[in-house]
């Protein structure tokens, strides 16, 4: 029985993070992570990803991007 989805949120595949993530640099894991974002957490078996576009990062809707830290966006 597949396991519900949990809204706002991208399922990372196991493979990643039990075996990839200790032998991956900090820049390599956010380019596995950014790809599987950009496929997995949006339903996609696959997507055309342009440099430009991994080194922008996901802008959301309200042209901010990045995270909120502390009341910050960085």
């Amino acid at each position: 029985m597949p396991r519900a989805l949990i809204p706002n949120s991208t399922q990372i595949p196991d493979v990643i993070l039990d075996q990839w993530m200790a032998d991956l640099s900090g820049a390599e894991l956010k380019v596995v992570l950014y790809v599987a974002r950009r496929t997995f957490g949006f339903g996609k078996e696959s997507d055309n990803i342009s440099l430009s576009q991994m080194a922008q990062g996901i802008t959301k809707r309200d042209g901010m991007r990045g995270v909120v830290k502390s009341g910050r966006h960085v």
